[in-house]
């Protein structure tokens, strides 16, 4: 899957700030200082929160990921799936057209818009 050339070098705000936006902590404390994540992990995280059904705290993390590197693939398709599965079916489409615009080979994105 593309992305876009600086996703692999973007940080975004991660640890306190993050858990700040959401809100409330995602996991107990850890004795390691919190640090910035990259764009890829916080994909990830995104999309393990979008699974888990905790879809605001998503939504959150996506905004964050698109304000930090808003050409990215993955975080608009993803924002895209999320938006539309939430009733925003127009905002998640147009995602999603744009998503598969900058990665017209993720072929399984495809059949999100079918």
């Amino acid at each position: 899957m593309a992305t876009s050339p600086t996703s692999s070098t973007e940080t975004v705000s991660g640890g306190a700030h993050l858990q700040n936006l959401l809100d409330e902590p995602l996991v107990e404390q850890a004795a390691e200082p919190a640090r910035e994540l990259t764009v890829e992990e916080a994909i990830d995280l995104a999309v393990q929160l979008q699974r888990q059904e905790h879809l605001d705290a998503a939504a959150i993390v996506y905004r964050e990921i698109r304000r930090v590197d808003p050409d990215n693939a993955r975080a608009m398709h993803y924002a895209g799936v999320l938006d539309y599965h939430a009733g925003r079916s127009e905002s998640g489409i147009d995602l999603m057209r744009s998503s598969l615009a900058a990665s017209p080979g993720c072929a399984d994105w495809h059949n999100n818009l079918a």
